[in-house]
């Protein structure tokens, strides 16, 4: 349990008003709903941040932080899987040819 849990209103079982879609949000700083799916459910947890618009947005930023992290680190998987497979295949042509 993260150390401002006692602040936020709602529990395990309910939707975060953070994070509810149906939820009024900020002008300056809109809910990040794309990079939430992008997590979908993992990432930073809204009760370990204040209970306060700072907090909103910090957790905002490090649920913006985490899914372009993932973004990223799913980029580097493809690039290198594609590298195996171009390998793999230049292989088997020089075997072929050999």
């Amino acid at each position: 349990m993260g150390i401002y849990a006692t602040q936020h209103p709602f529990g395990a079982l309910d939707r975060h008003p953070w994070n509810n879609p149906l939820a009024p949000q900020g002008f300056r700083d809109p809910r990040p709903d794309t990079e939430l799916a992008i997590l979908s459910g993992g990432g930073p947890r809204p009760e370990d941040f204040p209970f306060n618009d700072r907090g909103r947005s910090e957790y905002y930023a490090a649920v913006r932080a985490e899914a372009h992290a993932l973004q990223a680190q799913m980029q580097q998987i493809a690039i290198a899987r594609q590298a195996e497979e171009e390998a793999a295949a230049r292989r088997a042509a020089f075997l072929l040819l050999s």
